[in-house]
């Protein structure tokens, strides 16, 4: 089980990620933006973004935050590299940002607010937790996340942004990978594979259930 320790942990963790992610915005520039838009095949009219709904927003975001890089580097790094941390939790926030990672889940078991998954592109013997108040009481074993894990002490947390899929369909998923994945032109792997999820996310993929988690906390 999550102690209280480790969700207060949790809860100072996501808001000071939430206020980082507004000051990392500003070394987005309209270039990166615009290349990100296309790359992602969001359409566009003139100057103008047409998202499909207000959850592309925030994906367009995360992946300008994390998975577009610039000369190997993303914003977050360019970010922590040329500016020093405010506060202790802000500095701990950025590190937790640098040493995250995306990648295809599936959930093995739900106990309380953790849910256990196992990698579906990495071998890995070491148990992964994540922290998620909206999973723990939604998904069920078998549900496959596309998710970027930001790790909190032992265990993780979301960077916000989820793609979500029905376990009947891992195999065609997986597939439609590798298919999908050949035809990007990039090749940078976390951008290639973002960019992927992105797309089979509007194929295939099921819209993720929005819950205040300090709310949630409060209201126990």
């Amino acid at each position: 089980m999550v102690s209280l320790s480790n969700i207060e942990k949790y809860v100072k963790m996501r808001e000071a990620g939430m206020a980082v992610n507004s000051k990392l915005m500003k070394y987005v520039s309209k270039e990166m933006m615009n290349h990100a838009v296309k790359l992602l095949g969001i359409r566009m009219q003139g100057n103008t973004i047409l998202f499909d709904s207000e959850e592309e927003t925030s994906y367009l975001m995360n992946f300008l935050l994390f998975d577009y890089k610039v000369n190997g580097k993303n914003t977050v790094q360019v970010y922590q590299e040329s500016h020093m941390a405010n506060t202790e939790i802000e500095n701990e926030a950025i590190n937790s940002m640098r040493f995250s990672y995306s990648s295809l889940f599936e959930v093995t078991s739900i106990r309380g607010f953790t849910v256990r998954l196992r990698d579906l592109f990495r071998e890995t013997d070491k148990p992964i937790k994540l922290i998620d108040v909206a999973f723990s009481m939604t998904a069920s074993p078998g549900t496959l996340l596309f998710i970027r894990l930001v790790p909190v002490g032992d265990r993780y947390m979301t960077s916000g942004v989820s793609f979500i899929f029905r376990k009947e369909i891992k195999q065609y998923l997986l597939r439609r990978y590798r298919k999908i994945s050949k035809k990007i032109q990039t090749g940078d792997q976390d951008m290639k594979r973002y960019i992927a999820f992105f797309k089979l996310n509007k194929e295939c993929g099921q819209e993720a259930l929005s819950v205040n988690h300090q709310d949630f906390f409060q209201d126990q």
